[in-house]
């Protein structure tokens, strides 16, 4: 096996930061507040061995960089919008306002299909749970619990 040189856990770790900090920069709407990614009950979570919180929180991170992706295609579109609405005068392109409304479609098929990632994510992180539970809490799981 080879061994891994001092410089590649460094860059694996300004990667992590990179994104990080691009996931950071598209926080949520203050009108969107459940658009978040649900936690654990913390009865539910002091029950679950290692194995289960680690591979949750791999989870976590997946969800949050999508709903970060969600906010970024979500101001896109928003934008296009915008320089679409601009368009509506008489000295108009209409080849580019037809453009510009095929691209608010693409944008919103790709919000769909992170919405369904999303939620089968949630599922994901549902399944990966129950197992582990404690015979007690187990009726109690349900999406909001997580």
């Amino acid at each position: 096996m080879p061994k891994i040189t001092p410089r590649e856990p460094e860059q694996a770790t300004m990667l992590l930061a990179e994104i990080v900090n691009q996931r950071n920069k598209y926080d949520r709407s203050s009108n969107c507040e459940k658009l978040t990614v649900p936690k654990i009950n913390p009865e539910i979570w002091s029950t679950l061995n290692h194995t289960v919180h680690r591979s949750d929180l791999k989870l976590v991170n997946y969800q949050k960089t999508l709903v970060a992706v969600g906010v970024a295609l979500t101001q896109s579109t928003e934008a296009l919008l915008s320089i679409r609405a601009k368009q509506s005068n008489a000295y108009a392109d209409p080849e580019l306002k037809q453009q510009l409304g095929t691209l608010v479609t693409y944008n919103l098929d790709a919000l769909a299909m992170l919405g369904h990632i999303y939620m089968e994510l949630l599922t994901r992180r549902r399944e990966l749970i129950k197992p582990n539970l404690n015979k007690e809490y187990a009726p109690y799981i349900r999406l909001k619990l997580l």
